[in-house]
């Protein structure tokens, strides 16, 4: 995948706190500031930042189809593109995480509800993940199914409460707690 030409990241550093990273070359807690992240935003070492860092981009980077809206921190939603544990119905597919930073901010946003609704019916494997507790992931779940009927009946509005039943399940259910330990990140027990 390449690159959308012209188009950075600016003052955006959402990825900088809500991604976890465990990698030789870094290990960062999830929903925590990055140790190199300036008070006013930007990267303290992004001239030397680790090859993590530098080869990793949002879907908003990738997709010229997501308008300067969808920037994570205008949108309040951070996509990635993953082929990782997806239903084997969806296995040869490509997939979308959709990792919601700030609820308001993504049921503002009026591309929100359309959008998911045409990667949904395109058959294409969504997951929801929400949660911002320090440390902890951010619990997941399978778009597809529970969106059919409300896109079925083409009600964006039934798409909407689904989506905000789901956020606040998926807030309520109890989320994986990490701390780095030995270089790397491992379940705080």
């Amino acid at each position: 995948m390449k690159l959308v030409p012209d188009r950075d990241c600016d003052d955006c550093t959402v990825c900088c706190h809500h991604i976890p990273i465990n990698q030789p070359d870094m290990v960062k807690l999830p929903n925590v500031d990055c140790e190199h992240l300036m008070k006013n935003g930007g990267c303290a070492i992004y001239k030397t930042r680790p090859e993590t860092c530098a080869t990793w981009y949002c879907g908003w980077r990738y997709s010229a189809a997501l308008t300067d809206n969808w920037r994570p921190d205008k949108s309040g939603v951070l996509i990635e593109f993953s082929l990782k544990g997806l239903p084997s119905a969806f296995q040869a597919k490509s997939g979308l995480n959709i990792k919601i930073v700030d609820k308001e901010k993504a049921f503002a946003n009026e591309e929100f509800i359309p959008f998911l609704t045409a990667q949904v019916s395109h058959g294409i494997a969504v997951t929801l993940s929400y949660g911002r507790d320090p440390g902890h992931t951010a619990a997941s779940a399978f778009l597809n199914h529970a969106l059919k009927a409300p896109i079925a009946e083409r009600s964006s509005d039934a798409v909407k409460e689904v989506l905000d039943w789901l956020m606040n399940e998926l807030e309520n259910l109890p989320k994986k707690k990490y701390k780095i330990e030995n270089k790397r990140l491992v379940i705080d027990e």
